[in-house]
């Protein structure tokens, strides 16, 4: 029985109509036409993603497209262009005679190259570059070929700076109790180009068919320097089986590499992001009770796809070693999250192009090894090596996209809905909604079955059903219910809003990939990896001392002794912002500020809501007793910039 008020199903009725007429014109359609474009057929449902890179690797395999053979690799010099914009120039830089120099400043927006393409294929490409001193961000350009975008991913392809830490200045017991700045490392590097998030374990690829192209690389943001650019067919690299069959002749090596992942043997980073950070766990060393001391790297400033830290060891004898790592991964409610690891710059097989490392709440020592425990071994000479860790994606690329696809499939049934509704709908009116849209009710059990997959993948994935499993199991009842009585939708449209807005934020949280360390060891064969465990009695005289510190230490306050030393004049600086940015504060202070202006500052930290306006806060009563800092950060601004109490920092000569 349909259950309506008999004037507001007029009402609504009439407003429905305007609201379709509104946009589109009068032109004689039916309400039914408006609705059902298709006609007989009703609405269509279409969810486009975009024509990405993995539609592309989808259409080479349909097409049986395969990587170009060996002796069909060439190369492009930078400086060797055919088309470019006034500004770009052509230098010797580095070991390059002919290199591109295209900077920002020049305002150059493109920059084409030809190739002469031996034979079809399909091309990776490796760009030996540089990224100029003083950009701290990554250069980015726009890659087309034949003046057409590929595929999505090439709108944005990164070439990333390296990054060094500064000397580290630890106290008289060795602790590094400050965490050092960081510098751009001017060197030139060849990497293959890969997707901005490492979605993909393979580097993008362009099919090339044998003949003349043009490549083109269009200005986005950066200055950059490039000395040639490689196209080569991609080889994946060999399982771990035909990997070990290879190195059977090898024996073990004989010498333990043990280093501190935070501070010792980085070679570089590719993120001024990861940084060294401090962990008060005993499990993590260094460690000092009640001291903070920086003794780990990474965690969420090591998250992004593409962040890659790179250790230079020196092996002493040659054969065949394990890896183990000493990592926290408590972060992603249970999901794993990976790395790849190469040797040498080369992932030496395929089981490192995406290690996983399972989320655990405590620290543990992760000797590399296959899914039986029997730990990979990896032949090295003897001689310098490195080993880098990078951020990937691994499998979660399958469920990023799982994702997004119905997440434009619970977007185009909201917005539907919402056509035949409007935005302030009649909760009493009928809109026959299974009628006035025919494929509701198929598309709304579509989203119940790819729920149920989705979180069965999320199990098997995590090994355990976590909390996303559970939202799942709620949203797939929220969605049975709607079923069973569509007169209930509009009252309850915000459920399917809730949904897009839960998969939205999946689609983010899926691409961080945090992971903790601590130290790491290469060994011998028969070496057993170092296991750090903590005891009862342990974590309860750190607990006590931690809490006796709380009636002496002063949690206000964020500045150190060199902040505050004999110096004549002091500023003083409150913020409302958390420990964190205090602490990042203080490093800029510590590094920039007094070396070059030779005042101390005493750095106070405040709840947030303490600077602004409107409440006697600690800010409101210093200015009334006219006790006030000389400088307050977090304020409120628009209420202190009605009253003309803020300054223009730009009048001053030295403004930047």
């Amino acid at each position: 029985m349909k259950r309506y008020y008999k004037t507001s199903k007029y009402v609504a009725g009439l407003a429905a109509l305007l609201l379709l007429l509104q946009p589109l014109g009068v032109t004689g359609e039916t309400l039914a036409d408006k609705l059902r474009p298709d006609g007989e057929t009703g609405v269509t449902f279409e969810y486009q993603l975009g024509d990405d890179y993995g539609d592309k690797l989808q259409e080479y395999a349909e097409k049986g497209y395969s990587s170009a053979p060996a002796d069909a690799a060439f190369r492009v010099e930078g400086g060797d262009f055919v088309k470019a914009d006034a500004g770009v120039r052509v230098e010797a830089q580095g070991s390059y005679s002919n290199a591109l120099v295209w900077t920002d400043e020049s305002k150059a927006k493109k920059v084409e190259w030809q190739l002469n393409v031996p034979a079809d294929g399909l091309y990776k490409l490796a760009v030996s570059y540089c990224v100029p001193v003083g950009e701290y961000a990554d250069a980015i350009r726009r890659l087309t070929l034949d003046g057409e975008l590929p595929f999505s991913e090439c709108a944005n392809i990164h070439f990333q700076p390296l990054w060094v830490d500064e000397a580290a200045v630890k106290d008289e017991n060795g602790l590094l109790t400050k965490r050092p700045g960081v510098q751009q490392l001017i060197e030139w590097q060849t990497t293959d180009v890969y997707d901005t998030d490492c979605l993909y374990e393979v580097p993008l690829q362009l099919y090339l068919t044998k003949g003349t192209h043009i490549l083109g690389l269009e200005m986005v943001s950066g200055s950059l320097m490039i000395g040639s650019i490689a196209f080569a067919g991609y080889v994946p690299p060999v399982s771990y089986e035909a990997y070990a069959a290879a190195n059977s002749g090898y024996s073990s090596g004989s010498s333990t590499i043990y280093f501190e992942a935070e501070t010792e043997n980085i070679l570089y980073k590719n993120s001024n992001v990861v940084r060294m950070n401090t962990t008060g766990n005993p499990q993590a060393t260094p460690n000092k009770i009640g001291e903070t001391v920086m003794n780990v790297i990474g965690g969420t400033a090591w998250q992004g796809g593409g962040q890659a830290i790179t250790y230079e060891i020196d092996v002493k004898t040659g054969g065949l070693y394990k890896i183990a790592m000493h990592v926290m991964q408590n972060y992603r409610d249970g999901l794993p999250v990976y790395r790849k690891i190469a040797i040498d710059g080369e992932v030496p097989f395929a089981e490192m192009l995406a290690y996983q490392f399972d989320n655990k709440q405590d620290w543990y020592t992760e000797t590399l090894a296959d899914e039986e425990g029997d730990p990979y071994l990896f032949y090295l000479s003897e001689g310098k090596h490195t080993l880098t860790f990078t951020c990937t994606q691994g499998p979660m690329y399958e469920l990023l996209t799982f994702v997004e696809g119905e997440f434009q499939r619970v977007t185009e049934l909201t917005r539907r809905i919402r056509l035949v509704i409007g935005s302030n709908p009649d909760y009493n009116y009928d809109y026959e909604l299974d009628e006035a849209i025919p494929e509701l009710m198929t598309e709304m059990q579509t989203m119940i079955d790819q729920m149920a997959v989705l979180r069965e993948d999320l199990k098997q994935l995590a090994g355990s059903e976590v909390a996303m499993y559970h939202q799942l199991n709620s949203t797939i009842d929220q969605v049975k219910k709607l079923m069973k009585n569509p007169f209930i939708i509009p009252r309850q449209i915000r459920d399917l809003d809730d949904t897009a807005n839960t998969y939205s934020t999946w689609l983010t949280s899926f691409k961080e990939q945090p992971l903790l360390l601590d130290f790491v060891e290469v060994l011998p064969v028969d070496t057993s990896a170092t296991i750090r465990k903590t005891n009862f009695a342990e974590r309860l005289w750190i607990g006590v001392v931690n809490f006796l510190n709380t009636f002496v230490k002063d949690y206000s306050s964020a500045s150190s002794e060199l902040m505050e030393g004999d110096g004549e004049e002091t500023l003083e600086v409150w913020t409302a912002r958390g420990a964190d940015w205090a602490l990042l504060i203080r490093e800029m202070i510590e590094e920039d500020f007094i070396p070059q202006n030779g005042i101390n500052v005493k750095l106070s930290i405040l709840p947030s809501g303490q600077l602004n306006a409107g409440s006697a806060n600690a800010l409101m009563l210093a200015i009334a007793s006219g006790n006030t800092p000389d400088v307050c950060l977090g304020t409120g601004v628009g209420e202190f910039a009605k009253r003309n109490v803020l300054m223009d920092l730009s009048q001053f000569e030295d403004f930047n």
